[in-house]
């Protein structure tokens, strides 16, 4: 419990961390919500802000990314994972969620894609594997019996 939840946001100021963590724990007391959407609110305008920097780093760029796909704005979401991973091709974590983004927004080919670059980064990665296997599964049950 924080016992002043508008100060533990004052002091977080830009530091993205620290707003995530006190979001996190004021989300925990219902009496907090609001201020909690406030504070994600603001990790969120940081992010989009440094997102136009040339020198924006791919990290805040998968981090706006995992904000879109919360939101349910899977395109946009793909679409900052893509430009994270132009920066860090290697990312599995990232491009892991490329490729579920990319099965739940009805495109198997491109996710199964993105999971064959994953196992040629990190040959047998399970996650990768498994998500193959789904989607295999999934657009086969989908394709109609001739």
């Amino acid at each position: 419990s924080i016992d002043r939840p508008d100060l533990a946001v004052k002091l977080a100021a830009e530091d993205i961390g620290r707003l995530n963590r006190v979001a996190a724990l004021l989300t925990a007391d219902e009496t907090q919500s609001e201020l909690a959407d406030a504070a994600r609110q603001k990790v969120f305008d940081i992010l989009l802000d440094k997102a136009d920097d040339p020198d924006v780093s791919p990290s805040t760029l998968a981090s706006l990314a995992s904000v879109y796909a919360k939101e349910g704005q899977l395109d946009v979401a793909a679409d900052f994972y893509r430009r994270a991973l132009v920066a860090d091709y290697g990312n599995v974590a990232w491009r892991l969620s490329l490729a579920r983004l990319l099965g739940e927004s009805g495109d198997p080919e491109q996710a199964i894609k993105e999971c064959r670059i994953i196992l040629r980064l990190k040959p047998n990665y399970a996650p990768a594997v498994k998500l193959i296997e789904k989607l295999s599964t999934e657009s086969t049950s989908k394709s109609p019996n001739p």
